[in-house]
């Protein structure tokens, strides 16, 4: 197993005696769900970063309605698929190749001709010239220790079932030993339970649940919206459920994006799940006195358990921006690639659809800090914030947190009534400042809650002045030489 992706900081997390921990929970903050009481302190949204343009689609087999991509990582560097062609063209599936997440090359494959040339980067080329699995064909990597060779990549793409002279949308499934080279696994449709399953539809091996999960797009309530579906072996399939929110959305969610979020220690346990969507608006028909066919722009919602899902913010997370050729084309702008890259020790990188529907459209990486989506934050007046209750007993704390040169976190434990515990009162906190993914908690003396066994059910009282709180840990590491 490639580690990069699980370890990023191999040095930091020996001299935390990271490497080798037997159990960690990790609290993240996309929702409130392990809030109390805030008090000078807000959840606030982090949107990526723009970066470079990665990816150009100007290739013949590509142009104007190329799109639908995603990114993962393998043993030998980072794959990025994507659709060439479009719905007035030939569709076929491509893929781009890096050592890094940041330089891209399109690979001369040899697979497949293209006006009689397979000096093309086509993996895939249906005899269908259009909307069928090349349309939004969706690639997962699974190189369990109990997959078969021949099926370490697996995929779902659109299929029509054909009936009595009429054709329903359902999903189809594919396998392949090395990802350029497939075949389908189903003779017929693996999930047709209603949907529309003409957009991106995502699949997943779950890190957490050890089962393969789908999300495909559902008409609900005159909105696109999302459904879900599990499966123990990418062969039979549970029957799809909306997923559900706290209260009504009445938006139209285009892409769903949804993923696991990446774990910085391999194992750890709190499963947190973001949907990088597409949000579509579609009465919005003009931008600037521009006709157009509506707009779009990419939101970002979370779950813990892939069913029940909450807005991390109801702002927008990608903004179409000044570049005018990402307002309309809304089918297909600002449609965010599905996946989140660990391209450096404190980097990651996430990317995006520009300019779908002009003469080249392209991909834009951006980057955020590692579990940067959401922080507690308060600025230079001092706040404070209640999360738990917590089983801290016998565990390192460490925060993924930031301040500025003149910013200050300390860190309290109360009782669930909100009396201190001695020894850990906010006023017996080191203070912290500065930048990190793994920052140690201590109080005065020295003392940790790593010896506190018979500590109870915590409540943990964060002060903030100028900083940001990304994550919170409690970790084991019994047994560490």
């Amino acid at each position: 197993m490639n580690l990069r992706h699980f370890l990023p900081l191999p040095a930091l997390l020996l001299a935390a005696g990271l490497a080798s921990a037997q159990h960690t929970e990790r609290f993240l903050f996309l929702d409130n769900s392990m809030l109390g009481e805030l008090q000078n302190v807000e959840r606030r949204l982090h949107t990526p970063q723009p970066q470079e343009v990665v990816l150009v689609l100007d290739a013949p087999w590509e142009g104007r309605e190329s799109g639908y991509a995603s990114v993962m990582e393998v043993e030998d560097g980072f794959r990025l698929y994507y659709r060439g062609g479009g719905d007035h063209t030939r569709e076929v599936v491509c893929v781009a190749l890096s050592d890094d997440g940041i330089n891209w090359h399109k690979p001369q494959m040899g697979l497949h001709e293209w006006e009689g040339d397979t000096e093309n980067n086509i993996i895939h080329k249906p005899e269908t010239p259009n909307y069928v699995e090349a349309h939004n064909f969706f690639p997962l990597y699974d190189p369990g220790y109990d997959t078969p060779h021949d099926e370490r990549w697996k995929a779902v793409a659109l299929y029509y079932l054909r009936q009595g002279g009429e054709a329903r949308r359902t999903l189809g499934t594919w396998l392949s030993p090395d990802g350029f080279n497939w075949r389908p696994l189903s003779d017929g449709p693996a999930i047709d339970l209603g949907g529309g399953y003409d957009s991106l539809n995502v699949a997943f091996r779950d890190p957490w649940h050890d089962d393969y999960a789908v999300y495909s797009r559902v008409p609900q309530k005159g909105y696109r919206h999302i459904q879900y579906t599990s499966s123990d072996d990418f062969r039979q399939w549970g029957t799809p459920v909306p997923i559900e929110f706290p209260e009504e959305t009445r938006t139209h969610f285009y892409t769903n994006g949804i993923t696991p979020v990446p774990q910085l220690i391999e194992g750890e346990a709190g499963p947190w799940y973001v949907g990088m969507a597409m949000r579509f608006i579609p009465e919005r028909q003009t931008v600037l006195s521009r006709d157009t066919d509506g707009v779009s722009d990419a939101v970002l919602i979370a779950s813990r358990d892939r069913l029940h899902w909450d807005w991390v913010s109801r702002s927008a997370w990608i903004r179409p921006g000044l570049q005018e050729t990402n307002w309309g084309n809304a089918h297909g702008n600002m449609t965010p690639v599905h996946g989140i890259l660990h391209t450096d020790a404190a980097e990651w990188s996430v990317y995006w659809m520009e300019n779908y529907g002009g003469e080249a459209p392209h991909i834009r990486r951006g980057t955020l800090r590692p579990e940067g989506f959401a922080s507690l934050h308060a600025g230079h007046q001092t706040g404070t914030a209640t999360i738990g209750p917590l089983e801290a007993g016998g565990k390192s704390l460490l925060l993924n947190a930031s301040t500025s040169a003149a910013g200050t976190i300390r860190v309290g434990l109360t009782n669930q009534d909100g009396e201190p515990i001695p020894g850990y009162a906010l006023e017996d906190s080191q203070p912290l400042w500065g930048d990190g993914l793994f920052l140690p908690v201590s109080w005065k003396d020295g003392r940790t809650i790593e010896s506190e066994e018979t500590l109870p059910p915590v409540m943990v009282v964060i002060e903030l002045t100028d900083a940001d709180l990304f994550a919170l840990r409690l970790t084991t590491d019994e047994g560490i030489e």
